[in-house]
């Protein structure tokens, strides 16, 4: 895909895609960002972090903050990058009503979600150091004639409500990877939740309606 596709699908200017691949062309393939006289050409990764970008961008974040979580999940394998919207697997070059009306509904949402996860992998990441300096601690201690007993049961408690604590992390993390994909491998656009649940109401309407009108 070009620079100028990529911005219709986004509602941007082609020469702001152009700036997004200069200034984060760290995290992008190396034809995002071509030497002098070749095409740039955009590969489906490179979609998926200027998505992100563009997503981080309508949601105020800084260019400092976008980097520092594109560093963050460099270093995670890009495992909580965003998928690219569904509705980008659709042909054409023109930009749907659909696709525009459910980009105000990415961007809440995926901020949102972004937010959430940055702050329980902190928090992971805290509740590990904090077991990883328990346990150095409990070794210590255990291996001195002049520690109590008392002192290295308390220890230990510290010890199993801190793993404790790293468990109830993890399965909270994972819980907002799969709020953030609905269980599917590429997320759900959230106006096509709404537009079904809005048919299956109105489909609910019309059957007490005929009911109503049968039994009378």
């Amino acid at each position: 895909m070009n620079p100028k596709e990529l911005a219709q699908l986004l509602g941007v200017s082609g020469s702001s895609v152009r700036r997004w691949c200069a200034e984060y062309h760290d995290y992008l393939s190396p034809t995002a960002s071509p030497s002098h006289g070749k095409t740039r050409v955009l590969t489906a990764f490179d979609l998926r972090v200027l998505h992100y970008i563009s997503v981080a961008r309508d949601a105020g974040q800084p260019k400092e903050a976008i980097i520092e979580h594109l560093e963050a999940m460099r270093a995670d394998d890009w495992r909580d990058l965003p998928q690219t919207p569904p509705e980008w697997n659709l042909s054409g070059e023109t930009v749907s009503v659909a696709v525009a009306a459910s980009k105000a509904y990415d961007v809440a949402t995926i901020a949102v979600l972004q937010r959430d996860l940055q702050f329980a992998q902190q928090a992971l990441q805290e509740a590990r150091q904090r077991v990883d300096q328990l346990q150095s601690t409990l070794d210590t201690v255990q291996g001195e004639k002049s520690t109590s007993e008392a002192h290295i049961h308390d220890l230990q408690l510290q010890l199993t409500a801190a793993r404790g604590e790293v468990d109830t992390l993890r399965a909270r993390l994972d819980s907002y990877r799969l709020a953030y994909s609905f269980g599917r491998e590429h997320p759900v656009n959230i106006g096509v939740i709404i537009l079904v649940t809005a048919v299956a109401v109105a489909a609910l309407v019309i059957v007490l309606l005929l009911a109503v009108r049968l039994a009378g």
